[in-house]
C-alpha cells in the first residue's frame, strides 16, 4: 500500500484507517512490517500501526481493521531557521504474511 502526506510542523499527526482481509481457507501471521520511503526523515518522523503487530495472526475468512499513525516530532528547519514543511508522496507499507504452522 502506498501513500502521501505533508506534514506542515511538529508536532502534527495524520491518520487514516485500513482493512486486511483473510480471503484464504487458512490461517495466516504477520511476519514482517516494512515502511518505506521515509528514510531521508527518520529522525524526524514515525510511522506505528494500531492493531498490527509482527506475529499477530489472522484467522481465514476474517479481517483486522488496521489505524497507520504518521507523526512529525522533530521540527525541521530551513536554513534561514524556518520551520520546514515535510511533504512524502510514496510511503510504501509492505506487510508480509505467512501461513501459520
Amino acid at each position: 500500500m502506498y501513500y502521501g502526506i505533508k506534514l506542515k510542523s511538529a508536532p502534527s499527526i495524520a491518520q487514516f484507517e485500513f482493512i486486511i482481509k483473510n480471503d484464504g481457507n487458512i490461517d495466516a501471521i504477520v511476519s514482517d512490517i516494512k515502511v518505506n520511503g521515509i528514510e531521508q526523515y527518520k529522525n524526524n518522523i514515525d510511522v506505528s500501526f494500531t492493531d498490527l503487530n509482527i506475529g499477530d495472526v489472522i484467522k481465514h475468512d476474517t479481517f483486522i481493521l488496521v489505524k497507520v499513525v504518521t507523526s512529525y516530532n522533530t521540527q525541521l528547519y530551513d536554513d534561514l531557521l524556518f520551520p520546514q514543511e515535510i511533504n512524502l508522496d510514496n510511503i510504501e507499507i509492505d506487510i508480509e504474511l505467512d501461513k501459520v504452522e
